[in-house]
């Protein structure tokens, strides 16, 4: 796929149809995923304002295949486990999360890749000293990838959650909470199962960035950033795209 792309974007005619030929006389695998990267492409050259890259392409691909592996099972029948497992299949390259990384001096600040029926994806810089309140998101399970810096974080499971009456996310009740936390640094990935309640900092004196990947319901709250000088490919209701395309894995 990435010499595919590489040889879109330099233009060689000549390895595109060799790859292209290939996939249809020898792959339907490869033939299907080349056929979205044109369409990506095509609708990036619609609607970006920047010029479209192999970077954006291979990483938006990632992102497809993840958003249909999870459509397959959904919201609710996946497993904390499977969850999990897929989510660290989303390796995406620092040059295109760079892309969404943004930073504000009075909240957390937070930027949308991906936005299905059901998936979110999405990044959050944390200047030293900002913070989340201690929440919880519902049915929705979340992954988070420390990206930059570190995390200080808290977790409480849902009886300690429903013990302290402990908020969905945005709730004007939400607290700071002061009891045991963990430490995480770039490459971590931390899990967060249904109905538990976390709560994010960022104590170091340095930046913090992270990505989040939640399945279920979207983040409630108003600390989002403007996208429209930036490079963005977000796929809104991309479950039009899954009902009608058996896809095989990437």
């Amino acid at each position: 796929m990435k010499s595919y792309c590489v040889a879109l974007f330099n233009n060689d005619k000549k390895a595109v149809t060799k790859i292209s030929s290939f996939a249809t006389l020898h792959d339907n695998q490869l033939r299907y995923w080349l056929d979205q990267a044109d369409r990506i492409i095509d609708q990036c050259q619609r609607d970006a304002k920047e010029q479209v890259d192999c970077e954006i392409v291979i990483n938006t691909l990632i992102l497809k295949n993840f958003s249909i592996q999870l459509s397959y099972i959904g919201p609710n029948k996946i497993t904390l486990d499977k969850f999990c497992e897929l989510s660290r299949t989303v390796r995406l390259s620092h040059a295109f999360l760079s892309k969404y990384i943004c930073f504000n001096d009075k909240h957390f600040s937070r930027k949308l890749i991906l936005q299905t029926t059901y998936l979110s994806v999405y990044v959050i810089g944390w200047e030293p000293s900002q913070e989340s309140l201690m929440h919880h998101h519902g049915n929705s399970l979340d992954a988070i990838l420390i990206l930059e810096g570190e995390m200080t974080h808290w977790l409480l499971s849902p009886e300690e959650c429903k013990s302290k009456n402990v908020p969905f996310e945005a709730h004007p009740s939400s607290q700071k909470f002061s009891g045991k936390a963990e430490k995480f640094t770039v490459g971590d990935w931390v899990f967060i199962d249904r109905h538990c309640a976390h709560q994010i900092a960022n104590s170091s004196e340095k930046r913090l960035a992270t990505l989040h990947i939640r399945f279920g319901a979207p983040p409630d709250d108003d600390n989002w950033e403007t996208t429209e000088d930036q490079p963005v490919i977000v796929w809104y209701q991309m479950e039009e795209y899954v009902l009608n395309l058996q896809s095989p894995k990437l």
